[in-house]
């Protein structure tokens, strides 16, 4: 191939990843994030809610907490970060803390969302009654778990929760998981 021809396939994948991800919004609380193609930055040292924090509604989102810190489920049943159907969602850079020890509050809930990435996140659950940090279900295909920080302590779950989800790369993953949690768990799920 000469460089003529490279040159242009580079630049046309430069535009495709540029028109794709091509702005940015700072957020500053718990919300829905629904604009597709935008990475959303957390401008906030730590933000809380009483259930379900972040809800992604758009294809193409990119959330980089940029090292700052999600409190979620305080009160109530919901989960730090909830994926439902989108596909090419990027969760990033978030210090993630369950607010009370209550059952079934997922961490990162991926539900029927393909091609997603969740990379570089600290999560730590101190409670004896909880969800599984990380969760991946019903047809969560081709998604990516690599380089988190994922710490359960006095809960009997798994750190990484897949259930009917295929071919998903977990990789360099640091997982600390004691008084009978699990590291990762799998359901019907193949192409690991």
């Amino acid at each position: 191939m000469d460089k003529y021809k490279l040159t242009i396939i580079l630049l046309i994948i430069s535009t495709i990843l540029y028109v794709q991800f091509s702005s940015a919004e700072t957020i500053s609380a718990c919300g829905t994030l629904n604009g597709a193609g935008i990475k959303y930055n957390l401008n906030q040292k730590a933000i809380s809610s009483t259930g379900t924090c972040i809800s992604v509604l758009a294809n193409n989102t990119i959330l980089d907490c940029q090292g700052n810190t999600i409190t979620y489920s305080t009160s109530s049943i919901g989960n730090a970060i909830n994926n439902s159907g989108y596909s090419n969602v990027s969760i990033r850079n978030c210090n993630i803390v369950l607010g009370k020890s209550i059952d079934k509050a997922h961490t990162i809930n991926f539900t029927a969302a393909a091609n997603g990435t969740i990379h570089n996140n600290t999560i730590n659950i101190n409670y004896s009654q909880s969800g599984e940090i990380i969760i991946l279900t019903e047809g969560a295909n081709g998604n990516n778990i690599s380089s988190n920080n994922l710490s359960i302590k006095h809960a009997a779950i798994a750190a990484i929760d897949l259930i009917s989800s295929n071919n998903t790369i977990i990789e360099f993953n640091i997982i600390n998981a004691s008084n009978n949690s699990q590291g990762i768990a799998t359901s019907e799920a193949s192409g690991l």
